[in-house]
């Protein structure tokens, strides 16, 4: 015998409380004595409720004919008997909790401080060592498969430019490939031209190397130095391997929110997407943020000048506003904030 202790047992379907005996044995199991009867549960038959405050105990018993209960206001015998169940510590700790609210305090600082290290530091890590080891063959897979589900969405078709025209943008792809010091190595580097139809002037990258860019996109650049500038900051994307670590880093913000917040509601998951979203979206903005700098960078190196770089992103956002809200939720920094860095580069502040 591990403990007993005494309370009130109430049949299934009886609001009358009986003097009862409740016995813990080896094993978790547990007999109950009660109007001369005794009836034995094992583990699996019985639920103890946790401790509420200095509301009585109680435990539920399995049984044909519905459930019965016992409760008891001996709260210190429970205790002690209830320390030799598996989950005993653990509702014993919940318990101090709720009676030092210091403790309850620093346990919750303690809480948000690891919450925020692991998201601040500990997840891109882990998104960068995943990304970075990703074979190859994988990272074809994901970006085929990505293509072909653009193609059966009808986003792009066919380009139309003329083969001399794709012959220039291919000869500044591969100035691009040059002057990045991409690895052709371990990323098989490739440019592919569509129709944008509702993409319209775009240009972006794929995990394996893939540089995808719109007939509209090289119809509005109107140098080959901002078709190059562009060309860079999708060489960026793949050589830092951004969009896996950027699906990684996604996942990785749900989950802490979800096993924090938990899904009780759908006014609580909203509470939970809000923040997830501002989460993503900050991870994002820095993705654009590295693939601009290295890209104005480069150019500043090679003294063609970052101009080319502020040219393109004023021309690609000609007729998107900038709107605080929509920038603070958005996967792209605002056009303000992408000049302004790239203008620090060009002074040599950064």
């Amino acid at each position: 015998m591990v403990g007993s202790v005494e309370g009130r047992f109430y049949e299934a379907g009886s609001s009358r409380s009986i003097g009862a005996t409740l016995t813990v044995h080896a094993f978790e199991e547990i007999e109950i004595r009660f109007d001369g009867r005794v009836e034995a549960y094992s583990k699996g038959d019985y639920v103890v409720e946790p401790p509420l405050g200095s509301l009585k105990r109680v435990v539920h018993f399995k049984a044909e004919g519905g459930d019965s209960r016992f409760e008891t206001d001996d709260q210190a015998g429970f205790r002690e008997m209830e320390s030799h169940f598996s989950s005993g510590g653990v509702w014993r700790r919940i318990a101090w909790l709720e009676g030092h609210w210091k403790g309850t305090v620093a346990s919750l600082l303690m809480i948000g401080f690891f919450c925020f290290a692991f998201l601040q530091w500990g997840l891109p890590a882990l998104a960068w060592k995943v990304a970075m080891d990703m074979p190859q063959s994988w990272r074809q897979s994901m970006t085929e498969q990505s293509i072909a589900m653009m193609e059966r969405m009808n986003y792009v078709d066919e380009s139309s430019i003329d083969i001399d025209e794709h012959v220039r943008i291919q000869e500044i792809f591969y100035e691009a490939l040059d002057l990045s010091g991409a690895d052709v190595e371990s990323f098989d580097y490739e440019l592919r031209v569509f129709g944008g139809k509702a993409m319209g002037a775009n240009a972006f990258a794929f995990p394996s190397g893939l540089v995808v860019a719109t007939d509209e996109f090289v119809d509005l650049c109107e140098t080959d130095k901002q078709v190059l500038a562009v060309f860079l900051h999708e060489v960026t994307h793949v050589e830092k391997q951004h969009g896996i670590r950027a699906l990684v880093q996604r996942g990785g913000v749900f989950l802490v929110f979800s096993i924090l917040i938990g899904d009780a509601s759908s006014a609580i998951s909203l509470a939970e997407g809000i923040p997830a979203l501002v989460l993503n979206s900050q991870y994002s903005q820095r993705f654009e943020l590295e693939s601009d700098t290295f890209a104005a960078k480069a150019l500043e190196e090679a003294d063609i000048g970052a101009d080319a770089m502020k040219e393109i992103l004023i021309l690609l956002h000609r007729d998107v506003p900038d709107i605080p809200v929509a920038t603070f939720l958005s996967t792209h920094p605002s056009l303000q904030e992408r000049v302004d860095n790239i203008e620090r580069i060009e002074s040599g502040l950064d």
